[in-house]
């Protein structure tokens, strides 16, 4: 858990965050413009919004822009988003209905993000989140290289998020992450772990998410708990919540020591902390 941590960094949602919004203003005010033209433009948006952003080639397929190895860094990123490719196109799901909006497509190397934003009074909706890929590929993504250990198998996350277009605030959504054939590799050794999902929901109580994780077979986890998101910083988001961990065989119960574990977690999503109830 402690390696995981230092693995986590709240730059990479501020970075999403960002994109998204800039995603949305580009399209809706350069789509039309000459190639040349657009990539100076682009950069003087983003330095406008405090972002650092560079790419190698800028090309027009249809009605989309495509943005080729892209670095993003905004204010406080402590390391930049660097992704292979960036796609902006017309969302017209939601266009039909007068919004101004974008489908936004992120490709990188065993992982491929989606969505469509939509940015009106003051908000900014994330809907028909995607995300697919392999779950070493992720590690590329986190600052330090993520976990000491490998991770393996294929994960998926969709849902729909509501936030704070100013400060990217999560206000209202919900969200779902599946990790199939999930394992890990020590020593370079493949350790099966089973399926996994778990589930991030928005509440009645204004700042009150809910969230629960479940399932494995070499290693059953039952947990949930609660995340206060009251800040724009995810850093501050406090956690709380229950798990229970127990061998699903022979060597992994050994392991663990014959007996279902209980944690009680506290802290914040990005620095979680733990002990055992027994």
């Amino acid at each position: 858990m402690t390696a995981i941590d230092r693995g986590r960094d709240a730059g990479s949602w501020r970075s999403l965050l960002l994109l998204f919004a800039l995603a949305l203003a580009l399209f809706s005010t350069l789509r039309w413009q000459p190639v040349p033209w657009l990539k100076a433009q682009i950069e003087a948006a983003a330095a406008r919004q405090h972002v650092k952003l560079s790419f190698a080639d800028l090309g027009v397929s249809g009605l989309s822009l495509v943005l080729h190895d892209v670095s993003l860094r905004a204010e406080r990123m402590r390391y930049p988003l660097r992704v292979q490719g960036i796609a902006i196109a017309p969302a017209w799901s939601a266009l039909w209905s007068g919004e101004p909006a974008v489908r936004l497509a992120l490709f990188q190397d065993g992982l491929h993000a989606g969505a469509s934003i939509v940015k009106k009074d003051g908000m900014l909706w994330i809907r028909d989140l995607a995300v697919q890929g392999e779950a070493a590929a992720v590690q590329a993504w986190w600052p330090g290289g993520g976990p000491m250990l490998d991770l393996a198998g294929r994960f998926s996350l969709a849902g729909a998020l509501e936030l704070e277009a100013g400060s990217g605030r999560p206000l209202d959504g919900s969200l779902e992450l599946v990790w199939k054939q999930a394992g890990v590799k020590p020593g370079g050794m493949l350790l099966e772990l089973g399926d996994y999902n778990a589930h991030l929901q928005s509440g009645e109580t204004p700042g009150v998410w809910t969230w629960e994780v479940q399932g494995g077979e070499a290693l059953v986890i039952r947990a949930s708990g609660r995340l206060h998101v009251t800040s724009p910083d995810p850093e501050r988001w406090l956690l709380s919540g229950r798990a229970g961990i127990q061998g699903g065989d022979a060597g992994m119960t050994t392991m663990l020591g014959g007996d279902t574990i209980g944690i009680v977690l506290s802290g914040s999503l990005l620095h979680p902390q733990w002990r055992r109830m027994n």
